[in-house]
């Protein structure tokens, strides 16, 4: 009867054998190093990219009340997720002792001042900025034709120099890319050759103290 009842159990060796030769674990995983590398590579020359085409823009931002209240609100907002995670942390966890619970009472409560300075810091900002002229003056007239054709003539330049950078983006990926897959180091790629110098031919045996 157990002789049976072995002989109905189906064999999980054709399954095993049909997800082995579908996925190929073992041959991904010796091209999992190198498939990093690259995506790594891919990753950091986009943020490169992405930084430098912000920090063109952020000259204008930066000194601005928009722009420092946005920052203070950010330091506001991650403070008070501490305060939230500090308050939890005794309801969720019960194991915590009165110390732990004292310790967390303290760093609470260093939050919350810290809060109230930065929320006194957001109200001052407007009037800091009051006494510039720039913040204050209010844009009241319409602008003329010539101020709109400057500025969608400045927007088209943007627009063709980010297609550029693409562009060179698109060739620097694929050529690092080929690096790698002639297994070239990415801190070697891109080596600029010295140009040849025709005045000094020394590649047909003339020596530095050659007399002519």
């Amino acid at each position: 009867m157990f002789i049976f009842l072995l002989c109905g159990i189906p064999s999980a060796f054709p399954s095993q054998t049909h997800y082995s030769n579908k996925y190929k674990s073992h041959s991904n995983s010796l091209h999992a190093p190198h498939r990093l590398l690259e995506i790594m590579a891919i990753y950091t020359e986009e943020a490169r990219q992405r930084t430098k085409e912000m920090n063109e823009m952020r000259f204008m931002y930066e000194e601005s009340p928009q722009y420092e209240q946005g920052y203070v609100m950010s330091e506001i907002i991650e403070r008070f997720r501490k305060v939230v995670e500090h308050t939890k942390r005794p309801i969720e966890f019960h194991s915590d002792n009165f110390f732990n619970t004292l310790k967390r009472t303290e760093l609470i409560q260093v939050l919350y001042f810290e809060i109230y300075h930065l929320v006194r810091m957001m109200h001052e900002i407007p009037v800091k900025y009051d006494a510039e002229e720039e913040f204050t003056k209010k844009e009241k007239k319409k602008p003329t034709k010539q101020e709109l054709y400057d500025t969608k003539k400045s927007i088209e330049e943007m627009q063709k120099r980010r297609e550029r950078e693409k562009r060179k983006r698109r060739k620097l990926n694929a050529k690092l890319r080929e690096a790698f897959d002639r297994g070239m180091a990415l801190s070697k790629y891109g080596k600029k050759r010295d140009p040849y110098n025709k005045w000094w031919p020394v590649d047909y045996g003339w020596e530095i103290d050659h007399w002519w």
